[in-house]
């Protein structure tokens, strides 16, 4: 009896992260988060990275511009999606993980099918750098955050411009949809934060959300609710159906690039300075803090199954955190890659 609850257990913990979207989601205390280990090198440094959908893939964008698709649980690498001259920064995979984006400084946006690596569609923009990117819920459209003082909607399927947003005078440095589809958001370099009603892109929200750039930026499980990372160190929640501060997080006290509501909305999971912290949004308390970094995170990745995530910036090594063991994940296998 013991053996089979055991083999339960390690059977389950594979389907997680997986992301099997069948699989009973187990319950996941934030307060509980651990630190698996620090593997992988994509790079120097990681600038960006992201989870596929499905939780098969992490693609981490390294300080030379290329991105690295790595195989979860094996962590081998499978494959490369060349940089460029100018510089990349962004990066998102579509909702059903068959292509990934990457945002060029020149302006451009690089798209290629994640299978096979091969350029489905090149996306020529202002000739302004692109920062951020971000696949609508339905991958119909693609927004993305440049420096031209304005975010730009693209068709995905026609590769053409539907709807440039403006970013009210100021360069767009963060973006991200709500996970119902119907609103967007932008971080601006002035600390202010966009919000856009996605059918018809009417803007619904301009706040005086922080004293420099926004970084970082998530919304909750139900859409009601925004958090944004500013450059001063500060989260900030937003309330959209009041429009209107829910309350300040203070205590990172460098640039905080990665911010995540838990399924539940009870608790945030920051990441920004050299540590990754976990926080009551009812008290606005700090509840857990890890520091297993020695230099600046750049970025928060988390796995669709909520169970696990990981960290990239100066260090040259990946960090990954979670709720289960390193064994369970494949991290350990990851050590020597």
């Amino acid at each position: 009896m013991r053996f089979a609850v055991l083999m339960v257990l390690f059977v389950a913990g594979t389907a997680e992260v997986r992301g099997d979207s069948t699989r009973r989601r187990w319950s996941i205390d934030p307060r509980e988060l651990r630190f698996l280990g620090a593997m992988l090198k994509p790079g120097e440094k990681t600038y960006r990275m992201t989870f596929s959908p499905d939780g098969r893939h992490l693609a981490a964008l390294g300080s030379d511009g290329i991105v690295r698709l790595f195989a979860a649980r094996s962590w081998e690498k499978l494959r490369e999606f060349p940089g460029h001259p100018s510089g990349v920064r962004g990066l998102a995979f579509s909702p059903d993980g068959k292509l990934i984006a990457a945002g060029r400084l020149n302006g451009e946006v690089q798209i290629w099918e994640t299978d096979t690596g091969a350029i489905t569609k090149t996306l020529a923009g202002t000739h302004m750098g692109v920062y951020n990117l971000a696949f609508s819920p339905d991958g119909k459209v693609l927004l993305a955050g440049e420096e031209n003082n304005a975010a730009t909607v693209w068709n995905v399927k026609d590769g053409v411009p539907v709807k440039t947003l403006d970013g009210a005078g100021f360069q767009v440095y963060s973006v991200a949809f709500s996970p119902d589809g119907r609103h967007a958001a932008g971080g601006l370099s002035s600390g202010g934060v966009l919000v856009w009603k996605v059918d018809g892109w009417e803007k619904l929200h301009t706040f005086a959300a922080h004293g420099n750039m926004v970084r970082s930026l998530s919304f909750s499980r139900d859409g009601d609710s925004l958090a944004s990372g500013g450059s001063e160190g500060l989260v900030k929640i937003w309330n959209l159906r009041l429009g209107a501060a829910e309350r300040t997080l203070e205590g990172h006290n460098a640039v905080v690039f990665g911010v995540f509501f838990s399924s539940d909305g009870r608790y945030l999971t920051t990441a920004g300075d050299t540590t990754v912290r976990v926080w009551d949004r009812s008290t606005g308390k700090e509840v857990l803090r890890h520091e297993h970094h020695k230099r600046s995170i750049y970025n928060l990745a988390v796995h669709p199954s909520g169970r696990w995530m990981a960290t990239g910036g100066q260090d040259p090594e990946i960090r990954f955190w979670g709720y289960d063991s390193a064994r369970i994940l494949g991290l350990e296998s990851a050590v020597s890659k």
